[in-house]
């Protein structure tokens, strides 16, 4: 039996470019861990056989744990008895990657419970097939990625910055905010190691907050609210629906909480030492 811990991902800077031949975007994006987390709970029989899920909200069917447990098999070319129990905490279609994290942490640990057959970099390709974002958290420190955000470009420290995510009771579609996306911006030309507090408030960049709020206009009030907090520094991750806002010190909630929002106290996890 083990636990595990699923944190969640913001993006500091999320900058899009053209697309492939396939339709997807390149980007260019500094991900930083949260402490806000996903609880997951293992039972693992290497001898037995079957897949079970339990979980304190609706799954859907075809979820990134049991992809991670799917994946696994083919690799190991049998089955095995593993038995998850996840609480989840990380909104669903917030931009904070809850279901990549959650299947690669999985993926992860039965990695290593079976004697890592893989090495790191397959270990990266092969989470790449549960989401886009699931490489970030094997890796699991802040880094740039790039590609269509699975591959990995550096490492990054950055400052372990006090954070208010308010989740404004609906998801985004990814989907649906890449398609309403145009044109083409301007590349990062610097992707720094180590960053300070106030460098990392002038680097905050997401170039689908536009669409975004194109398509859920009620996330400018979100944005509003949280402005008249007076953040030193405030962005959406991903392609939202999360906002999230940086702050010497956290500020009284009532107006937030006042509007049904789910808001969380959470920080970013620094990187190397």
């Amino acid at each position: 039996m083990a636990e595990l811990s699923s944190p969640a991902k913001i993006n500091l800077v999320l900058a899009v470019d053209g697309v492939d031949e396939k339709g997807y975007h390149f980007i260019e994006t500094l991900m930083a861990p949260v402490s806000l987390k996903d609880r997951i709970s293992v039972i693992l029989d290497k001898e037995g056989k079957g897949f079970f899920i339990s979980s304190n909200i609706e799954l859907p069917e075809e979820n990134t744990l049991k992809k991670a447990y799917q994946l696994f098999t083919s690799i190991l070319g049998r089955e095995f008895y593993l038995e998850v129990r996840i609480e989840k905490i990380i909104p669903p279609g917030g931009g904070l990657g809850g279901g990549s994290s959650n299947g690669a942490v999985l993926l992860d640990f039965l990695n290593q419970a079976f004697g890592s057959p893989l090495k790191r970099e397959e270990l990266l390709h092969l989470s790449s097939k549960i989401g886009m974002d699931a490489p970030f958290f094997i890796l699991g420190k802040p880094c740039w990625m790039t590609g269509r955000g699975e591959v990995f470009r550096s490492f990054a420290e950055l400052p372990e910055a006090k954070l208010l995510l308010v989740y404004p009771g609906f998801p985004s579609s990814t989907k649906k905010v890449y398609e309403r996306f145009k044109g083409k911006k301007d590349m990062p030309k610097r992707f720094p190691q180590k960053i300070s507090l106030d460098e990392l408030v002038r680097m905050l960049r997401n170039d689908l907050e536009e669409p975004f709020l194109e398509l859920f206009p009620e996330g400018m009030k979100v944005k509003k609210t949280l402005e008249a907090l007076e953040p030193i520094g405030l962005s959406l991750t991903g392609s939202g629906s999360c906002y999230f806002a940086i702050f010497e010190d956290y500020p009284p909630l009532e107006s937030l909480k006042e509007r049904g929002w789910k808001v969380f106290k959470t920080h970013i996890m620094g990187g190397l030492k």
